[in-house]
């Protein structure tokens, strides 16, 4: 990735549209870009950190922090860098003994006492823009704007993504969906993504968004048995998992987001811990 980036670092925040799009043209130009960078960034880069605190590890953790400048360099996502602190503030509340529900919400509480009182002291909104604004309000907002504009239009029926062609559908539109309804709603371009009911419904209505319910309720149902032989994993990956599905189809997290590979290395765990006993 970072041979890919032209090994340059560039961390600034002003330039993350640019690079962005730069990205989304390296993309198309190399198929298994996409696959790589979601593999590195969305499963590598986010375990190896939890595995690294736990172990104390401190090359690992400089290799991670290359890592993530290496892709934040390439693509100006932010998800990239918070992701692992997300991680690490999982498994410090599971590894604990705390409760989840009642550590996440008030951690919760923090957060937007903190952008207030960002707000008041120095006139500024930046923690309530990239936290509370961008993983609380935009994706609600996105989610509605999806069943508005696809309750009056035709639908995608998968056609934007590795699935499309085999379904005996044609294309109703010459842009993904993402970008469709970014263009629609905000007039700029700007790529949309929403969580997999969303999608779903994009793509065949309530009828898409049963079939992703029992889809989705079968691969936790896999993950749940796969987890018991390593929870705090098991839990890290599931908040993984949480993270992903708010942003994008169900099909696209399998494999651009390594869904798979998760489900794989967690099926490895069991393994390794039956051949101990």
């Amino acid at each position: 990735m970072f041979y890919l980036g032209g090994f340059k670092i560039d961390i600034s925040l002003d330039t993350i549209y640019d690079r962005r799009l730069a990205a989304r043209d390296l993309k198309s130009s190399f198929f298994l870009v996409g696959y790589f960078e979601g593999l590195l960034y969305g499963v590598f880069l986010p375990l190896l950190v939890v595995y690294s605190v736990k172990k104390k590890s401190i090359i690992n953790i400089l290799v991670i922090i290359f890592s993530i400048v290496a892709v934040f360099s390439l693509k100006g996502s932010k998800g990239v860098v918070f992701s692992p602190f997300f991680l690490i503030l999982v498994y410090l509340i599971v590894s604990k003994g705390y409760k989840f529900g009642k550590a996440i919400l008030s951690l919760f509480i923090l957060l937007v006492s903190f952008s207030l009182i960002e707000l008041f002291l120095f006139d500024t909104s930046l923690l309530a823009s990239i936290v509370i604004r961008r993983k609380l309000v935009v994706p609600s907002q996105l989610t509605v704007y999806y069943w508005e504009f696809f309750s009056n239009n035709p639908f995608v029926y998968m056609k934007d993504g590795i699935f499309g062609d085999l379904l005996p559908f044609d294309s109703n539109y010459t842009m993904r969906r993402s970008y469709l309804i970014g263009e629609t709603y905000f007039k700029d371009g700007h790529n949309a993504n929403a969580n997999i009911w969303a999608v779903a419904f994009a793509d065949f209505g309530y009828i898409g968004m049963f079939i992703t319910t029992i889809i989705s309720s079968y691969i936790l149902k896999i993950l749940d048995r796969l987890g018991k032989s390593h929870f705090i994993l098991s839990c890290c990956s599931c908040a993984y998992i949480s993270v992903v599905w708010s942003e994008g189809a169900l099909y696209t997290s399998l494999l651009t987001n390594g869904l798979l590979f998760i489900l794989l290395i967690l099926w490895i765990q069991k393994i390794e811990k039956k051949v101990e006993t």
